[in-house]
This record gives C-alpha cells, sequence and structure tokens, in this order.
C-alpha cells in the first residue's frame, strides 16, 4: 500500500494512512492534491489525521519532502481542518513531526500520537466537550 484515505465512519476526521510503499519524493504532490480535493467537498470541519505509523523514510527523503515546490503542508492549514493528529511509531519520527511546529514550516498546529487508538480517544473526548 502506497497510501489510503478515508473518511472515519463516526467521527469528523479524514484519515491518510501511508503505507512502508510510500515515496514521500515521487507521491507526496498527488496525496495533497486528493486530500485537498476531499477537505474541499466537506460541508463540516474535520480532523485531518495523518497515520505514519507504517511508513519507512529516510532523513534525506524528509528533507526532499520538505522542499518540494508546492509545499507538502498546506492541508494542515485548510479552513476545514479542526486539527492535525500525526500518529508516530517513534521517536525519530516524533523528532520530525515536532520540526512542523518550528518557524521553518510555518508553525503548523499539530498533535502527536502514538496510535490510531489514542488519536480516536482524543477527538472522541473533543467531540464531547463540544457537545
Amino acid at each position: 500500500m502506497i497510501a489510503d484515505v478515508y473518511i472515519h465512519p463516526a467521527l469528523p476526521a479524514l484519515v491518510r494512512v501511508f503505507g512502508s510503499d510510500f515515496n514521500s519524493v515521487e507521491h507526496v504532490l498527488a496525496v495533497n492534491d486528493e486530500d485537498e480535493i476531499i477537505l474541499d467537498a466537506q460541508i463540516q470541519d474535520m480532523y485531518y489525521v495523518v497515520d505514519l505509523y507504517d511508513l519507512t523514510i529516510s532523513l534525506d527523503e524528509m528533507i526532499n519532502t520538505a522542499d518540494v515546490d508546492a509545499h507538502p503542508f498546506k492541508n494542515y492549514r485548510h479552513q476545514h481542518v479542526i486539527e492535525n493528529l500525526i500518529i508516530v511509531p517513534n521517536s525519530f519520527y516524533e523528532t520530525a513531526v515536532q520540526t512542523f511546529q518550528s518557524s521553518i514550516f510555518g508553525d503548523l498546529p499539530v498533535r502527536i500520537c502514538a496510535s490510531m487508538e489514542e488519536a480516536l480517544i482524543y477527538m472522541e473526548g473533543q467531540q464531547e466537550v463540544a457537545h
């Protein structure tokens, strides 16, 4: 699997799951465009959940992805995104994701989760607070 995307059946969430075959330099623009189309079509605001758990990526790929002309992080600021949740499998990914919150990447607001279960519990809790 390169990357899968779906709308969560019970929560207002667009979930993007990156597989081990995903090549960030080759695929990031197409994935971003697909997510933007889905987000544009929404009538309600949504969480943007990005699951990196199975992703295999090198430091060089991370750097090259960040240099992509069409800025690979545009959907993190989409008008229909309530909050960005990024699922990371280890401290290497967690450190990389924390850099998104720096001024270099425009202070992207992200919540780091250790698992999909943690992300779901968080979103469910936020839904309860909102109601």
